[in-house]
């Protein structure tokens, strides 16, 4: 006798599981929709039902976000932001015209040279 047929999985399989089944209604129930609207089947009924679908998805995505999700957005956008300060003061260190100069010459081997000889046009 088989007692239970969920198997011991973590949180994040679990959530992968959902989202994967979550997907392929959603794409079946899109596919229904425009297969009627194809048909012409009760345009009129298949549209009103397909927006009202919509707007029902919307709105309980706004409520779901306005309810609680403001605090975990804001810690994603905080997070966001961070990393982008990060790699804009990484990328202002590697853009450096004298740093690059420094790192060109010392992959070249070439010493560095005086300030008039740089200022010269190479003929």
């Amino acid at each position: 006798m088989v007692v239970g047929t969920h198997s011991n999985r973590s949180q994040e399989g679990a959530g992968g599981e959902w989202i994967a089944r979550g997907a392929g209604v959603a794409i079946l129930v899109i596919g229904i929709f425009a297969a009627l609207n194809q048909l012409e089947i009760a345009p009129a009924i298949v549209n009103g039902l397909f927006y009202a679908l919509l707007a029902i998805i919307v709105g309980v995505a706004i409520v779901a976000f306005g309810g609680g999700g403001i605090q975990t957005a804001r810690g994603y956008w905080e997070r966001v932001s961070s990393r982008a300060e990060m790699k804009a003061s990484e990328v202002r260190q590697k853009a450096d015209p004298s740093a690059a100069r420094q790192r060109s010459e010392e992959i070249v081997g070439v010493p560095e040279l005086d300030e008039e000889a740089r200022r010269r046009p190479m003929s």
